[in-house]
């Protein structure tokens, strides 16, 4: 029978060695964590948003964990740190390094990009997120992004009308007032016979329940988290434009990352995850319609005539675009050729 094994005593130098070996360890440590940067991405969206835990929160742990320990992305949700039109001036700043927003919250920074909320010019949204990144690629609107890095451009599924009140044809707009998110869908209300009404997304509720909107113009992506079943019942079914979007970073935060880092960050951030992103928003739109579909609405798809009819009132609003736009002809063509093509 093997005798029992005496632990003898440390003497002064092997208690002095494993002094050593703990502070080494605890330097090395205390180094290891230093070293790891933190990165804040800032999201407007309200918490429940399902792009969060979806996409994002994803996202972020998937850069961290590739980044052998040299970034940990810390997403923050809810507008908490930045709400919509904030998100660029925080980023330019340094309160935060990663952001996303709506360029239809930055008129006049964005103009080549705004092709995405033209009507007509996309069905989906992963088409019309993977259109819009070709023409980031090509150089041709890469020039509104200088000083940012970007890491994704995506659209929201097309908007469409969503009333409060019995709706389905054209002649029906006349005069009701109507909300939206960007600048050409304000220009499309009223090109329709509407009455634009400027208003936040989060009075929509309030502004559709007691009527002093009767429509609004947005994606069925919006009906989930902005409860907009509870307060619509009609709907008409046409592409009546995106709203663009730009995930972005400083980009003096950027290329001062580490190596990395930066591979990190590339890796997780080309046309893999921009048609994850486009796909995503096409699958939040057709929960939204089942949702309304659920809540007992009316949804109405025009026929060729009275989508001819649409197509021809909103023309103007096109051909203002185009006008307004340099070479605007050409990059409408463009996207909308590289959107059929996805």
């Amino acid at each position: 029978m093997a005798g029992k094994r005496v632990k003898r005593p440390l003497n002064e130098e092997d208690q002095m060695k494993k002094f050593v070996a703990g502070a080494l360890a605890a330097l090395l440590f205390t180094t290891a964590a230093q070293a790891q940067e933190r990165l804040v991405f800032a999201s407007p969206a309200p918490a429940p948003t399902p792009v969060h835990a979806a996409v994002l929160e994803g996202w972020a742990q998937r850069v961290t964990e590739a980044s052998n320990g040299t970034i940990e992305i810390q997403l923050v949700t809810g507008g908490t740190l930045a709400a919509h039109g904030q998100v660029l001036e925080r980023v330019q700043s340094g309160v935060v390094q990663i952001g996303w927003d709506i360029q239809g919250y930055y008129p006049g920074l964005f103009p080549r990009t705004e092709v995405v909320a033209l009507p007509f010019g996309f069905e989906t949204a992963e088409a019309g997120t993977m259109a819009l990144n070709a023409l980031f690629a090509d150089g041709t609107i890469a020039s509104e992004y200088d000083g940012m890095h970007i890491l994704n451009l995506f659209t929201f599924p097309n908007g469409h009308v969503l009333g409060s009140t019995e709706m389905a044809s054209l002649a029906d707009m006349r005069g009701r007032r109507m909300t939206s998110l960007n600048p050409t869908r304000q220009d499309i209300a009223s090109a329709v016979g509407g009455v634009p009404v400027s208003l936040s997304i989060t009075d929509w509720y309030q502004g559709l329940n007691r009527r002093t909107v009767d429509a609004a113009i947005e994606s069925y992506s919006a009906v989930p988290p902005f409860r907009l079943a509870e307060v619509t019942s009609h709907f008409i079914e046409l592409p009546l434009g995106g709203n663009a979007s730009f995930m972005f970073m400083n980009k003096d935060v950027y290329d001062g990352l580490p190596d990395e880092a930066r591979a990190a960050i590339d890796a997780h951030s080309g046309p893999e995850f921009d048609r994850l992103m486009g796909s995503f928003w096409d699958g939040a739109a057709a929960a939204g319609r089942q949702m309304i579909e659920a809540a007992g609405g009316t949804i109405t798809i025009p026929d060729d005539s009275e989508r001819a009819a649409w197509e021809a009132a909103v023309q103007p609003v096109i051909e203002a675009w185009v006008q307004a736009t340099p070479d605007g002809a050409a990059i409408r063509e463009a996207f909308r050729e590289a959107a059929t093509a996805n």
